[in-house]
C-alpha cells in the first residue's frame, strides 16, 4: 500500500474517532426529555410540600444558572417546613431540571430530600406559578390564593411572613452586599495610604541622612 494513501486512512479513522467522542460528549450532556409528564392534579397529589415563596439568594453555577437558590418562605401551602429560609435545587448543569424563576412571589411544588428540596418527579411535571396581588396566575387565568388551596389535597394557608412584605428581603440583600464592596473598597484604600505614607516617610529620611 502506497504509504501516502496509508497515512491519510490513518488520519481519516482518527477524525472519526475525535467526531465520535465528540457526538458522545454532546449525548452525555444533552438534557433528557420527560417520559412523562405529571399533570397539575398529579404533581400536587405527589409533592411534599407546596410554598409561595421568593428568591433571595443564588448558588455557584456550573452551568447555564446557578445550581441552587435561597427561598424566603412566606405561606406554606401543603406540607411543612422547617425554616423561612429554604435551599432549593435549580439548574443541573445546562439543564433546568430544578425550580428557576425570576424576582418576585411564585408558588413552588417541590419535593423534601436530605438537605434540601426539588420539583417533583425530576422537573417533570408542574413546577412554578407567579403571585400577583393575592392571585395565583394559572395558565387558565389568575386565581385567589384561597381558591388555589382548595385545589391542593391535604391544602392549608399556614402564613409565615405576609404576602406584602414580598422584594424587601432580596433589596436588604442587595444592600449588605454592597455595604460589604464599600467597606472592603475602603479598608483597601487606607491600606494605599498608610503604604505611601510610610514610602514617602522612608525617603525623606534617606534625604536626611545624605
Amino acid at each position: 500500500m502506497n504509504p501516502k494513501n496509508r497515512r491519510s486512512r490513518r488520519l481519516a479513522v482518527i477524525a472519526g474517532l475525535i467526531l465520535a467522542a465528540l457526538l458522545a460528549v454532546q449525548i452525555v450532556y444533552a438534557c433528557e426529555p420527560c417520559p412523562e409528564v405529571l399533570t397539575f392534579e398529579e404533581t400536587v397529589a405527589e409533592a411534599d410540600v407546596i410554598i409561595i415563596g421568593e428568591r433571595v439568594g443564588l448558588g455557584p453555577s456550573t452551568g447555564d444558572g446557578p445550581d441552587w437558590i435561597t427561598v424566603k418562605v412566606y405561606e406554606v401551602l401543603k406540607g411543612s417546613v422547617s425554616e423561612n429560609r429554604i435551599r432549593i435545587n435549580s439548574w443541573d448543569g445546562m439543564c433546568p431540571y430544578g425550580i428557576v424563576v425570576e424576582d418576585g412571589l411564585y408558588v413552588m411544588i417541590l419535593d423534601e430530600y436530605s438537605g434540601g428540596y426539588d420539583s417533583v418527579h425530576w422537573g417533570c411535571g408542574v413546577k412554578t406559578f407567579p403571585v400577583e396581588s393575592e392571585m395565583v396566575m394559572m395558565g387558565d387565568g389568575p386565581v385567589p390564593v384561597d381558591d388555589f388551596v382548595q385545589m391542593l389535597p391535604d391544602g392549608k394557608r399556614e402564613i409565615i411572613a405576609p404576602l406584602d412584605d414580598a422584594g424587601r428581603s432580596f433589596g436588604l440583600l442587595e444592600t449588605s452586599v454592597i455595604a460589604g464592596a464599600v467597606g472592603l473598597c475602603l479598608a483597601v484604600s487606607a491600606v494605599v495610604v498608610v503604604g505611601v505614607m510610610i514610602v514617602v516617610s522612608r525617603r525623606k529620611k534617606r534625604a536626611k541622612s545624605e
